[in-house]
């Protein structure tokens, strides 16, 4: 009213706490704990969709890239048998489970060198996030050159030299697959190209850097029960002083290698150089 207080609503609010029943105390009510309501969530979503394969990835929803992996932070609550909590750690990002209908993808266009612009249908995933989830998916583990030499593939470029069961190139295989989730606008199909090249090679590059840091990150995360912020994990890469020992390399592969322990270790070994550490200093930036 004007000039004077509102008056009181005699009408309960929907966010009002019911009270607590007489003779329950508080402690004793049983609350579900974090693992019997993922367990009551698969149980529902399998009802629902009985043919669906439901995986358990970490995360309850499909995040954007897995360079995003980093963020590891402690979980309220959770707790190990010694009594220490653990260390929250994001899900592995996966490509959708099925592809688009042609008629639902979105369109787009190159952009600059390594871009895209979206000419029409929202609600994508990045394009060149899908394109570095297609190449750990295609990951080829060690490659064998024209004199028998075995490498690892650590440039793009080393994805076209490697062919399929089909004699396709991996890196021709994967750009293709691309446009299962997206339409190139009418007249950019070769610049479209160029673009994904560009994009794939920084991708290349990023994957195998975000592992490294990975390694230790959960290391620290799932053996020490400490959380290792990803900027401290970078600076420990700098001196072999600082760095873990290649047992541990041994047992956190990254997801796109497991399959290839071979090349993990070939990774491995060429991270651990004086050379690679020598490197990775002289990208420290000046003060």
């Amino acid at each position: 009213m004007p000039g004077g207080s509102r008056p009181r609503r005699n009408t309960k609010s929907i966010y009002a706490r019911a009270p607590t029943p007489t003779g329950i105390d508080d402690e004793a009510l049983e609350v579900p704990t974090s693992e019997e309501t993922r367990s009551r969530r698969r149980t529902a979503r399998q009802q629902l969709f009985p043919s669906d394969d439901v995986q358990e990835t970490g995360d309850d929803s499909e995040e954007e890239e897995g360079e995003e992996e980093e963020g590891e932070e402690e979980t309220p609550g959770d707790s190990t048998s010694s009594g220490s909590r653990k260390v929250y750690q994001r899900g592995i990002t996966r490509l959708p489970r099925a592809t688009i209908a042609l008629e639902h993808r979105p369109v787009i266009r190159p952009e600059g060198s390594k871009g895209w612009q979206i000419v029409s249908g929202g609600g994508a995933r990045s394009p060149n996030g899908m394109l570095g989830l297609l190449i750990k998916k295609h990951y080829p583990g060690l490659i064998e050159l024209d004199d028998g030499t075995k490498v690892v593939p650590w440039h793009w470029s080393d994805f076209y030299k490697v062919k399929d069961a089909h004699e396709v190139p991996i890196a021709t295989k994967i750009k293709m697959e691309f446009w299962d989730w997206f339409t190139c606008d009418e007249g950019y199909e070769d610049r479209a190209s160029v673009v994904q090249d560009r994009a794939a090679m920084a991708r290349v590059k990023d994957m195998y850097y975000e592992a490294h840091v990975q390694v230790l990150v959960t290391y620290y995360a799932d053996v020490k029960l400490e959380r290792l912020p990803p900027a401290d994990a970078k600076k420990m890469l700098h001196y072999p002083e600082t760095d873990v020992a290649k047992d541990i390399y041994m047992q956190f592969p990254a997801e796109w290698c497991k399959t290839y322990m071979d090349c993990w270790e070939a990774i491995m070994d060429a991270w651990r150089t004086p050379e690679s550490y020598e490197e990775r200093r002289s990208r420290i930036p000046l003060p």
